[in-house]
């Protein structure tokens, strides 16, 4: 049994090297093309999974094999976006606002999830609670998933749509609908999501370096909770930037692999298509629940989940799945004349999802599918807030 929170200090210089010879080689063979999503989709890959991966395969000494898997994965996904054309792509057009469709169903559904519920626990407030309030709270059948198609993709679509219309006042209540769900979910990336999804939106929006300023806030927030545990011992910051964010993820993809690398692998079996196929599992439990103390659930990334699933083979294909739907949202956004800021801002939380989800649970749970649909919706009176001149930018 591995432990969730086991994180180790046994560093191995000859993997340190590699390890940057690596992180090098990823920043070269980033895509290029500002003018797609996926340039920035690609970006927050790179700093949330690729990075912590490398950090933790040198520092806690972990297996080389799968650091050349992962590695490989992102080769994958960056050369399909780069290469790989999708020809065709037809909207809908819709003849209500997106963002009045957005608030009327999100608040629709909150009503709804308070009257269900209850209203919200205020002791989330106090992050030292948060444990408590997850072990006390469940949200059964459908409410579950709801939970978040909310916090992953109908608030972030509602918070960027607003912010590129300038309705300021829908954006601060978006916020505010994120804020709620985290009092009753107590799940503190959710309350901090709202700061990950602000800050791409702004990055790109005002045209600033993306990886620059994104690392320069990820080294901020990283070193602040270090120093706030150092001078006062408070670790309630230090919990979340950058374990529970960086570290506890990267350190669990190496747990994964180092049991399924000895052990039978899973074949789809917790998957949907495992169900329809009646595919057995060779364990007595989840895979994530067998990998954890047993009080924990050691969700695993999409590249730890396809290794689970099938090997390095697994891994290869949903790297080409991962390729290919971020070149659908780029020929989207090329037929939908909406802003690249909005793009990047909604998606932004979900790419963070991969890095602690499996791809399946990304499309279904974490609400990728709602993003296809509300991209390939169009406005009849599309607002156009920001114009760019020649120089800049294209027209938006």
């Amino acid at each position: 049994m591995y432990s969730y929170m086991g994180l180790v200090y046994t560093p191995n210089i000859m993997k340190c090297i590699v390890s940057y010879v690596l992180f090098i080689m990823g920043y070269f063979i980033l895509p290029k093309n500002k003018d797609k999503p996926s340039y920035y989709l690609v970006r927050i890959m790179y700093l949330f999974t690729l990075t912590p991966l490398l950090s933790m395969y040198w520092q806690a000494d972990r297996a080389n094999k799968y650091m050349i898997y992962a590695f490989m994965a992102f080769i994958i996904i960056c050369l399909v976006t780069k290469h790989i054309c999708i020809k065709k792509i037809k909207l809908i057009e819709c003849n209500i606002s997106i963002s009045k469709m957005l608030i009327l169903i999100i608040s629709f559904i909150l009503i709804l999830f308070t009257l269900r519920f209850g209203i919200a626990d205020l002791r989330a407030l106090n992050l030292y609670n948060v444990y408590e309030i997850r072990s006390e709270r469940f949200y059964p059948g459908i409410w579950g998933y709801i939970i978040n198609w909310l916090t992953y993709a109908l608030i972030p679509a509602l918070i960027c749509r607003s912010l590129s219309e300038r309705r300021y006042g829908i954006a601060a209540l978006a916020l505010v609908y994120q804020g709620y769900l985290y009092l009753f979910t107590g799940s503190k990336t959710v309350l901090f999501s709202i700061v990950l999804i602000i800050v791409s939106y702004f990055l790109v929006m005002r045209k600033f370096d993306f990886l620059r300023y994104w690392s320069l806030f990820l080294g901020i927030v990283c070193i602040f909770p270090l120093f706030l545990y150092l001078q006062f011992g408070s670790t309630a910051f230090i919990g979340i930037f950058p374990t529970r964010l960086l570290s506890i993820p990267a350190s669990i993809n190496f747990n994964h692999y180092d049991f399924f690398s000895e052990n039978p692998k899973l074949y789809l079996c917790e998957t949907i298509i495992g169900r329809i196929f009646n595919i057995e599992s060779p364990y007595g439990e989840f895979s994530t629940y067998l990998l954890s103390t047993g009080s924990g659930n050691a969700n695993v990334g999409f590249i730890g989940d396809a290794y689970d699933n099938g090997g390095v083979v697994f891994i290869v294909i949903y790297a080409i799945l991962i390729g290919l739907l971020l070149e659908v949202f780029d020929k989207i956004y090329e037929k939908n004349k909406t802003q690249l800021a909005a793009y990047v801002g909604t998606l932004t939380y979900t790419m963070i999802y991969l890095n602690e989800g499996p791809l399946t649970s990304a499309i279904i749970t974490g609400g990728i599918w709602i993003h296809l649909a509300l991209f390939l919706l169009k406005d009849k009176k599309t607002i156009q807030t920001y114009r760019y001149n020649s120089k800049d930018s294209r027209l938006e």
